[in-house]
């Protein structure tokens, strides 16, 4: 899950690949402004780093450690959606793997 995070950080694209809507001229112009880079969804780079996967015996947990993510994964009459958790075919496939072999080991 991390690498796939990582890679929807790269290509700034959500869990099915949609590219992240632009950022708005004046949020590229205060990022600038302030030195941060021009990434989508990057200022620090504290929310990319904060993606948190938690298991137990019954079941898996990702999230986002951050109170301002939900505002991204959802957005907002004043931000546009732009996911970063999402389960698509692929992780799926990936989850179920991970789960059987678990389960085998049990």
């Amino acid at each position: 899950m991390e690498q796939e995070t990582e890679r929807q950080f790269a290509t700034e694209t959500d869990p099915d690949g949609v590219r992240w809507a632009a950022l708005a001229p004046s949020t590229l112009a205060q990022k600038r402004r302030l030195g941060y880079p021009d990434n989508i969804l990057t200022r620090t780079g504290k929310m990319r780093n904060s993606v948190v996967a938690i298991a137990d015996a019954r079941s898996v947990l990702i999230g986002v450690d951050v109170p301002y993510a939900i505002f991204h994964q959802q957005g907002t009459r004043k931000m546009p959606q732009r996911r970063i958790l999402g389960m698509n075919d692929k992780r799926e496939q990936k989850l179920r793997k991970l789960i059987r072999v678990w389960i085998r080991r049990k």
